[in-house]
């Protein structure tokens, strides 16, 4: 799946104005049993119940109403009001904001309407589903819904939930950049709504409209449509004032008018209605104040949108790529807290608001890993068991994109896709009202648990970039600070050309230095004297060697950061703990998989059945020595090493049910098609000829036991650096399943130096378990470093990428 959207005031009440409740649609009376009819009526009457309590704000209420009539109707053999009712209680989690449950509902209504043939529930059903992709922010999903339903026979219906699945099409693809496309559809759109006579839901489409154009610059349409927007409100005594309101306050702003700005947004909050979302107003009006220089005002702001923002993920569906997709727009409140806190903080010199913008921050990473990290009976206990078999087709479909992409494959993955994230959705949901304060942030302080975790040793460097600001907080056990970095785009140019002279092997020395200066320059050297360096990097830096920064070592002699400190990336402040490597543990080792029916060892039937496109992959017979060597080195009593034909996808998820202590993969990592750029880990052929791959979602659906994770991989840690979600990718999934620490690579490293490096490594973390993996990595790195032949070059040592919870 491509990179989902990160826009946020996109959709400002753009989105929810196409949720629809279906109304009442009742069997012939000569089909139902007396008792079925007396069922009947209940139904009815509890849909009445539950559109008086949704009509008097009283969603929660509405919902269980709704949910009581989609069981009552099941009862009755009724499956048009079992789906038109399912429907409407998703449309009442949905206006709670409780996305999972709203997607478990949604789909459940989706399902029994193509069972059983019912169109009107069902493009009823596809519209909201469409909806509730567009306010997580993924408008591919939204798209592919729109389009299919629209192309479909429930998409002709009903004539004026047609013209709303337009809108659908058009938004997502306003939210996809592709603002020239949407526009035709837009008007479509548009005059289906007019001629059904729903004026609300015109007003709403041009106020939605309004706020990709001036997003796009295009302020002439922006104004066009807005003012449209606004004299059907004003006409006809509308609900959609808020929504134009507040992108009309956002023009103004853009237009330097700010007085009226300010009016406006006033204006779109004392008329908001349960249908806008109010967190993004004060977020818009948040971005103007800091923008116009009123840091306080703007920090309030973004104080309630955060506030108010908080209650949607307290029901983020389990399907990571919904999540993320979520988090991406959400973040953004949280970027806008730290901007406006931060500067206020050096300006007043104010540690209180120093702690809330860490806290706040910090709170932000751990929301997306948090619904993935395992606890007692979640989600992955619930999972129905025909989701292993539509996980086993997904990943004959990623084998089909990875060696011959198609459209009619592509289209193949999205909905096997989709079918596995309203999988993980039922298998999240829980009763609603419920949900909030299980899922509730932790309880207390970011900023005092981290000083617990600190040894006087340690230091925490936290970095935070957002669009236009750069921040770094350091935090030991005595005190917090703050720091401003150069901005944003400096930090991503120097960053790429140190690690392009690394990897070239070109002299680095010099971009090391004007980075380190970036970075760290405003440091005391108190903090840069702690010899274990926790690391939250954010954006660009993911992709920093940070082992092989230039510093001034003793006698001012040049030196590697790695001789100063030992270093490990964090998931999280609040994900970190205190605890170590069982040392005693058992060791799991997989490596020199059979990629190929031509290899002696292959004993499959792939061989005899050639097929057009299979993908193959060259043999890595020097990783079974690897594995060999490292097993030694580690010196458990329990070692299992994966090799050959045994290094199949079957094997591997067998030893890794086993919760060894140290899982270590010497394979090839190849480019996932989608999933934010991620790598796969192959594995060997299966008895058709098929290679296996072990990918994020294979991960994230089980539970690891092993402490550590090794992947000596090329490239193992690839993948998209979203906001709100960090490193996506393999490294992200194994800690998401419960690993306490990842090695991954940044770079392809010779065989040798990676065999060498990871041989030093485990003999230094069994011989002092309790140090942990950063004490480990970085003796062997300094071993690496001090050797007289090529392993010394940063080349061969600074590409391991270390995320530890301990």
């Amino acid at each position: 799946m491509p990179k989902k959207s990160a826009a946020v005031g996109a959709i400002i009440g753009s989105t929810l104005m196409a949720l629809s409740l279906v109304g009442s649609y009742r069997s012939p009376a000569n089909l139902l049993k007396l008792s079925a009819q007396i069922s009947s009526d209940e139904v009815a009457g509890l849909r009445r119940q539950g559109h008086a309590a949704l009509a008097n704000g009283r969603v929660l209420e509405a919902h269980d109403f709704y949910r009581a009539a989609a069981n009552a109707a099941s009862r009755a053999g009724s499956p048009r009001d079992a789906a038109m009712n399912w429907n409407n209680a998703g449309v009442a989690s949905l206006t709670a904001l409780q996305y999972g449950q709203a997607m478990e509902e949604l789909s459940r209504a989706r399902a029994i309407a193509e069972r059983s043939g019912e169109m009107v529930p069902l493009i009823y059903a596809l519209n909201n589903l469409a909806s509730l992709y567009l306010q997580m922010g993924a408008p591919e999903d939204a798209l592919r819904i729109s389009r299919e339903a629209l192309a479909g026979p429930a998409g002709h219906a009903n004539a004026a939930m047609r013209g709303k699945l337009f809108y659908q099409e058009a938004q997502s693809l306003a939210m996809l950049g592709r603002l020239a496309e949407a526009d035709p559809v837009l008007r479509e759109a548009v005059d289906r709504i007019t001629d059904a006579g729903d004026l609300d839901a015109v007003a709403r489409c041009w106020a939605g409209f309004g706020n990709y154009y001036i997003d796009a610059g295009r302020y002439e349409d922006a104004e066009r449509a807005l003012t449209e927007s606004l004299r059907l409100v004003r006409t006809h005594r509308l609900k959609a004032a808020t929504v134009a309101l507040g992108n009309l306050a956002k023009l103004r702003g853009k237009q330097g008018d700010t007085a009226t700005a300010e009016h406006l947004f006033q204006e779109a909050l004392d008329a908001h209605e349960s249908v806008t979302p109010l967190w993004l107003i004060y977020y818009e009006r948040g971005l103007f104040r800091l923008e116009t220089g009123s840091i306080r005002p703007a920090l309030d702001d973004f104080r309630e949108s955060r506030r108010l923002a908080i209650r949607m993920r307290a029901d983020i569906v389990p399907a990571d790529q919904d999540r993320v997709a979520l988090e991406n727009r959400v973040s953004r409140v949280f970027e806008g807290l730290v901007d406006a806190g931060n500067r206020l903080a050096l300006a007043t010199r104010s540690n209180t608001i120093l702690s809330e913008t860490f806290d706040a921050a910090e709170q932000d990473r751990l929301w997306s890993l948090r619904s993935l990290v395992p606890e007692p009976n979640d989600w992955r206990s619930r999972l129905p068991s025909g989701y292993w078999e539509l996980l086993l087709r997904f990943q004959s479909v990623q084998r089909s994109l990875l060696a011959q992409p198609s459209p009619a494959v592509e289209k193949q993955a999205a909905d096997l896709e989709a079918a596995l994230q309203q999988a993980e959705a039922a298998a999240g949901a829980g009763p609603l009202g419920l949900r909030a304060t299980a899922q509730s942030p932790l309880t207390g302080k970011p900023s005092q648990h981290v000083r617990k975790v600190l040894d006087r040793d340690s230091v925490l460097f936290s970095f935070s970039l957002t669009e236009t600001r750069a921040w770094l907080w350091a935090v030991d056990r005595e005190r917090i600070l703050v720091y401003e970095l150069p901005p944003p785009d400096r930090i991503r140019r120097e960053v790429d050309d140190f690690a392009r002279a690394l990897r070239e092997g070109r002299d680095s020395a010099p971009s090391g230095r004007r980075i380190f200066k970036s970075l760290f320059g405003a440091v005391p050297d108190r903090l840069l004297a702690h010899k274990r360096w926790l690391l939250e990097p954010d954006g660009p830096l993911y992709d920093l060697p940070f082992a092989a920064l230039p510093v001034d070592g003793e006698g001012g002699r040049p030196a590697f950061l790695i001789e100063r400190a030992a270093l490990q990336s964090i998931p999280g402040a609040l994900l970190t703990e205190r605890g170590s490597v069982d040392g005693n543990g058992s060791f799991v080792g997989i490596g020199d998989p059979v990629f190929n029916t031509a290899d002696s060892r292959y004993r499959g039937n792939g061989a005899k059945t050639a097929v057009s496109g299979r993908m193959m992959l060259p043999r890595l017979p020097n990783t079974s020595a690897e594995l060999a060597a490292c097993s030694r080195a580690w010196g458990a009593d329990s070692s299992r090493l994966l090799t050959g034909s045994a290094a199949g996808i079957g094997p591997v998820e067998a030893a890794l049910a086993s919760s060894p202590s140290v899982i270590h993969f010497a394979t090839h990592v190849v480019t996932s098609p989608g999933e934010f750029g991620s790598g796969l880990i192959a594995l060997g052929l299966d008895g058709q000829g098929s290679i296996g791959l072990l990918g994020p979602k294979d991960i994230a659906a089980r539970r690891i036991g092993g402490s550590l994770v090794v992947m000596n991989g090329c490239h193992s840690a690839q993948g998209d650096t979203l906001p709100g979600s960090g490193l996506m990718g393999l490294t992200r999934a194994w800690i998401g399943a419960g690993a306490r620490a990842v090695i991954s690579t940044r770079w392809d490293v010779p065989d040798d130096a990676a065999q060498s490096l990871m041989v030093d490594f485990y003999r230094a973390l069994r011989a002092a378990p309790g140090e942990g993996p950063a004490f480990a990595l970085r003796q062997a790195q300094l071993a690496a470093l001090r050797s007289h032949g090529p392993d010394r070059q940063p080349l061969r040592w600074a590409g391991y990428f270390l995320l530890s919870r301990i």
